[in-house]
């Protein structure tokens, strides 16, 4: 059977030759040599293959050289390396030696291809020009030398089977170019000595054209994969990759660490090191799969994911902007906690401040989950905050909202339960409406009994026209009101028990010594222990108010006006007897303080808050004024007083409220002060 009349035979010899080329020119390079030869013993197609690498053909026959040393290497077959100091003159190198003698080389290299102990072939190599360094290539060399022959001889060895075998056709496509992935062959040094038709299809090219490129140089791959792929030749470490390859992409791009432009096709890269487990690989394998469809969904789910995340972590934001972690105004202190659950939900708890000495409160779950529950407790706690007012009753705060989000969502099975109370925080008077909520849980401090606040009303947004009802209780000195959502009591167990309200009101009673933060603290250390690695399924909220000894009255400049609390305080003063003269004091004081925080701590931004406290006890009056500015070095404030300072500007406000005061300290930012003035000629020393 000929060649020409077997496919066969024509793609085995098309492999074979493009093999032995790429190898030959791969020697030239590494060797520096002039010219390479081979001769394929096992089949001799086409005698002696010879590349030149200056071009022109070498004075001596390079034929009779290779059949020489062929011989040679049948009966050694040793990577030989022959120069003029070690040269056998004896009759088996007859030719060699006149091809020194006449300097038409240098060094003659010999080396056999080995499959398995078997002699496929003969490689040889004759230097001339530029001179080369034998000791280099003997040592230095030798190794990639060999690395290029051994992978060499393992495509041989593929190659093989489809010409003993030839009377059974695609033998040679199915072991190895007809590979459903791409699929290339790579000697350590990068050049390609093997490809297959899908591997170079994917590059737009022929596998002749694709032999015996550089990877790294000819093939447009990202930086990562040509790092991937050093590290294989250095380390043996197989990869697995993803490529955009066969377009016109930027190389940097790195499909897993940046966010590359999803256009023409992915492809999954597999690196093997030959031969395969070695630490110290003579090459690589490497396989091409098409990942695009994959590649693309992936994208898209991403981009979703990371969409959906986003939006979660804004409502999330959102969600603790409504929880105050602590609150204090007079007399009422107010410690909160919200433990979320794994997907969001739509509890919300706020604090409003309704005037010097009334706050509002609200704390309720909107039925729903995820983005679309956040937002509509968004939208129930920001009606409930515009219908709040010191004069509007709980009963109508809450029958007005019901209305507005009844008619908002009618239809779409969305209802929030809710509790909404206003707090008079000198009188400790709590008014309050409910709807629908949790109960909430009162510890009296005087009887050491629990009550919950009772009260009727249907959850907000279910039937127009609903109707509540206003409760009224006061509070003592040491009273602690529990308010909670009901993923607090709904928290379930791996036995699948609820946690449920006997063992909450128990949980409170034994524990009302503890502080505010304390308290809740506990609260939730129990129900995660109650849960015992089960899942949270819902978000609690709770919020835990509690009666303090007079304290000292907090507010911001806006809302209230600093007219409002000049006078509320200067109210406070009168009622204790504070002459006249003290008063005048503490009121310029306080108004220069102010001025101050507003003109060069706010650079006069009428959009920033002044906060502004102040405690009055029995002998003393203690002022705070804080803005939200840089602060300043006070120590460096000039003395107006001096000569060299009359002209200087600033710092007049400052020093007059030193001499009206009796105690002026600056926080160490210098965007605080505090004001002690002493009553009655007191000074605060025992």
């Amino acid at each position: 059977m000929t060649t020409s009349n077997n496919p066969e035979l024509l793609v085995f010899d098309r492999r074979r030759r493009a093999l032995i080329d790429s190898l030959l020119v791969e020697l030239c390079e590494i060797t520096g040599c002039d010219c390479s030869a081979f001769t394929d013993i096992r089949n001799n197609r086409d005698g002696v293959i010879t590349h030149f690498r200056s071009g022109s053909t070498p004075e001596f026959d390079p034929q009779s050289l290779v059949s020489l040393f062929t011989r040679v290497l049948m009966k050694e077959p040793e990577y030989t390396i022959i120069d003029r100091k070690i040269i056998d003159p004896g009759p088996r190198l007859g030719p060699v030696v006149e091809a020194f003698e006449r300097e038409q080389i240098d060094v003659v290299l010999s080396i056999p291809l080995l499959d398995n102990g078997i002699l496929l072939g003969a490689a040889c190599l004759f230097g001339k020009v530029p001179p080369v360094d034998p000791e280099a290539l003997r040592n230095d060399l030798k190794p990639r030398i060999e690395g290029l022959i051994n992978i060499t001889a393992n495509a041989f060895a593929a190659l093989l089977p489809a010409l003993d075998r030839v009377l059974e056709p695609g033998v040679h496509q199915e072991a190895l170019l007809g590979l459903p992935e791409g699929m290339i062959l790579v000697d350590r040094s990068g050049i390609i000595l093997e490809s297959n038709r899908v591997f170079a299809d994917i590059l737009d090219t022929s596998p002749e054209d694709l032999n015996g490129k550089d990877i790294l140089k000819h093939i447009k791959i990202s930086r990562y994969t040509k790092q991937l792929i050093e590290k294989l030749f250095s380390t043996g470490r197989a990869f697995d990759a993803i490529e955009n390859l066969g377009v016109d992409s930027d190389p940097e791009d790195e499909i897993f660490n940046t966010e590359p432009r999803l256009q023409g096709k992915f492809y999954r890269l597999r690196g093997t090191p030959y031969p395969t487990g070695s630490s110290s690989p003579s090459g690589m394998i490497l396989l091409a799969d098409d990942v695009t469809e994959s590649i693309f969904q992936q994208k898209e789910a991403e981009s979703r994911e990371k969409k959906h995340a986003q939006e979660l972590e804004l409502a999330k934001h959102l969600q603790q902007d409504f929880f105050p972690l602590t609150y204090q105004k007079k007399r009422i202190r107010i410690a909160t906690r919200l433990i979320a659950a794994a997907e969001l939900a739509g509890d919300f708890f706020d604090i409003f401040d309704l005037g010097p000495s009334t706050i509002g409160l609200v704390i309720g779950d909107v039925v729903g989950r995820g983005v679309p529950g956040s937002l509509m407790a968004m939208s129930v706690h920001g009606m409930i905050a515009n219908q709040a007012g010191a004069l509007t009753p709980p009963m109508k705060v809450l029958e007005r909202v019901n209305d507005a989000l009844f008619h908002q969502v009618k239809g779409d099975y969305w209802y929030g339960t809710c509790f909404y109370a206003k707090i008079h925080v000198t009188q400790l008077r709590v008014t309050y409406a409910r709807a629908g909520h949790e109960l909430p849980l009162w510890w009296s401090c005087e009887t050491d009994e629990i009550k919950t606040l009772e009260g009727e009303g249907l959850p907000l947004g279910i039937f127009p026209d609903s109707s509540y009802t206003t409760q009224q209780v006061h509070l003592n000195e040491g009273d602690k009101l529990l308010l909670y959502t009901d993923g607090l009591t709904d928290t379930i167990n791996p036995a699948g028990e609820r946690f449920g309200h006997d063992n909450l009101i128990e949980l409170f009673r034994r524990n009302t010594n503890l502080s505010p933060k304390n308290l809740l603290r506990l609260f939730e250390n129990t129900i995660r222990d109650f849960r015992n690695g089960r899942e949270q399924l819902d978000d609690i909220a709770m919020a835990l108010i509690s009666v303090v000894p007079d304290s000292w009255s907090t507010v911001t400049i806006p809302p209230f006006s600093f007219h409002e609390i000049a006078e509320n305080l200067l109210n406070e003063l009168d009622l204790k007897g504070v002459d006249v003269d003290t008063c005048f004091k503490v009121r310029l004081s306080l108004d220069e303080c102010v001025t101050n925080a507003f003109r060069h701590g706010h650079r006069c931004d009428e959009r920033k808050q002044i906060t502004v406290g102040y405690l009055v006890e029995s002998d003393r009056v203690t002022m705070k004024v804080r803005d939200n500015g840089q602060g300043f070095d006070f120590g460096l404030i000039p003395d107006p007083t001096l000569e060299e300072n009359l002209l200087q500007p600033g710092g007049r406000g400052v020093f007059l409220t030193m001499k009206l005061m009796d105690e002026v300290q600056f926080n160490d930012v210098g965007n605080e002060i505090t004001l002690t003035k002493f009553l009655h000629g007191f000074s605060g020393i025992s």
